[in-house]
């Protein structure tokens, strides 16, 4: 296994972010906790297709949260 993994890489049309030592991403005025085990990784965030308001969270190729902007507050 190696040390550290390697950097996925995302579409440009995806907005990028870092999680943060706490496993924690901000977006959109939201805190979201992903996982303490993505800490320091960079995550892509994709609006959902057919739902407006809806994010998915993805590390290379596993959603890893999932986001209803109607639902959740600030």
């Amino acid at each position: 296994m190696p040390e550290r993994l390697l950097e996925p890489e995302y579409s440009p049309d995806d907005e990028v972010l870092r999680v943060n030592a706490s496993g924690v991403v901000r977006f959109r005025d939201r805190v979201l906790r992903l996982s303490v085990a993505l800490k320091g990784l960079r995550v892509a965030v994709r609006p959902k297709p057919d739902t407006d308001g809806v994010y998915e969270f993805w590390y290379a190729h596993h959603r890893v949260a999932r986001l209803d902007l109607k639902t959740t507050k600030p």
